[in-house]
């Protein structure tokens, strides 16, 4: 669950879908809102921005969902490493 807090305590809030998106973005005060992502969205190569809801479906869809959080989570950190200037 997000606090209100949350929003500038953190540099990133990373939702899963445009619906949680647009939930984060009602609370969300306007000064904070350049903090929010779909996860997604560090993973262009993958041509769409919405991690699909597996619960309806089989094991499968639970292996792409960790696939494609896998893929985003990856380019999420390539992306703080090069917009915060980490370096390993």
């Amino acid at each position: 669950m997000i606090a209100e807090d949350d929003f500038y305590r953190f540099d990133y809030i990373v939702a899963m879908d445009n619906a949680n998106l647009r939930n984060l973005q009602k609370m969300c005060p306007e000064e904070y809102r350049n903090k929010l992502f779909l996860i997604l969205d560090f993973a262009p190569q993958i041509g769409f921005n919405e991690v699909p809801d597996p619960y309806f479906g089989n094991l499968s869809g639970f292996e792409r969902v960790l696939a494609l959080l896998d893929l985003g989570c990856k380019g999420l950190i390539r992306h703080i490493r090069t917009q915060h200037e980490f370096h390993t």
